[in-house]
């Protein structure tokens, strides 16, 4: 058999270049899985507070969505007042903050194996009744505002138990995470576009985690850490009703479409007002991985 001398000086048989070619091939012969659609998707909802006189709810402008679909793994939902969620039960509730009765299309996308998806809307009729324009004003300054973390006060970050209204179980004293730069640097921008709140977080490139999330980012470790996450992108807020039931507590929430958050990343983005001022924010939040705590943060 003839064979081809390499420049290096090495030589295989034509043979032995199509075998390894054959077995190149293999290799790159990826298994992708099955693509399954969704299939019989179906959506119901029940507005909350709605009863034969007040079919549109209680004022509350609460909506409990429940989605279905044989082979989905995912549902998002697309309420149509700019904010959205996803759950991997199709079991969601929100809080649609428009004041007065107004219509939106929501719409559901139910994900399955390969990505694969199905989607389909509805509408529903809700009434809200809550407004707060002082927390409004406080917040935008009637145009735009910067607030930061409050990094000279004691307890500017801190934890306690969620049926208590303070951080008994840790408060950061003054300057006490200077070792995690990020967390004093970031920017957090509030406007007001006509009676519509945005948000924007400018979190120079890097945000505060806490330890329980740093494996889902790239970090670990036991410690609260520093890592990249690109927060770029306005968001809307909503303000809603309170339900805490706590006492230290102006009875309003915040509520951050799109994944937004304030500051130091719990896996949460409905924030409880404790109270505000021209110059000065305290909020509480519980964290998307454990319902048995609240966290404190306190802003400028």
């Amino acid at each position: 058999m003839k064979n081809i001398k390499l420049i290096n000086g090495m030589k295989f048989s034509i043979l032995a270049i199509l075998v390894l070619a054959v077995f190149s091939c293999v290799d790159d012969d990826y298994d992708m899985g099955n693509i399954t659609n969704p299939s019989n998707l179906s959506i119901d909802h029940e507005i909350v507070g709605a009863t034969q006189d007040m079919p549109d709810g209680d004022g509350s402008g609460e909506v409990q969505f429940t989605a279905n679909a044989e082979g989905a793994i995912t549902y998002k939902f697309i309420y149509g007042d700019g904010f959205e969620d996803v759950s991997s039960t199709g079991a969601v509730t929100h809080s649609f903050s428009g004041n007065g009765v107004n219509d939106y299309n929501v719409t559901i996308i139910a994900s399955g194996a390969g990505g694969a998806i199905s989607s389909m809307s509805t509408e529903v009729t809700v009434f809200s009744s809550f407004d707060d324009p002082e927390t409004k004003q406080l917040l935008t300054g009637g145009d735009t505002k910067t607030w930061y973390v409050a990094a000279a006060q004691q307890a500017h970050l801190g934890v306690g138990p969620v049926d208590g209204d303070m951080p008994s179980y840790y408060a950061a004293p003054p300057f006490d995470k200077l070792a995690n730069t990020c967390f004093y640097n970031d920017e957090l921008v509030f406007s007001l576009n006509g009676e519509n709140i945005i948000y924007e977080l400018n979190n120079m490139d890097a945000t505060f985690f806490n330890a329980s999330y740093n494996a889902d980012f790239g970090g670990g470790g036991p410690d609260d850490q520093c890592l990249p996450l690109d927060t770029s992108g306005e968001k809307n807020v909503s303000l809603s009703a309170a339900t805490s039931g706590i006492g230290r507590s102006t009875g309003t929430s915040l509520n951050f479409g799109g994944g937004g958050f304030m500051s130091y990343y719990i896996g949460t983005s409905t924030y409880e007002v404790l109270s505000i001022s021209e110059n000065a924010m305290e909020v509480r939040a519980i964290p998307g991985n454990d319902p048995a705590l609240a966290w404190y943060l306190k802003f400028t």
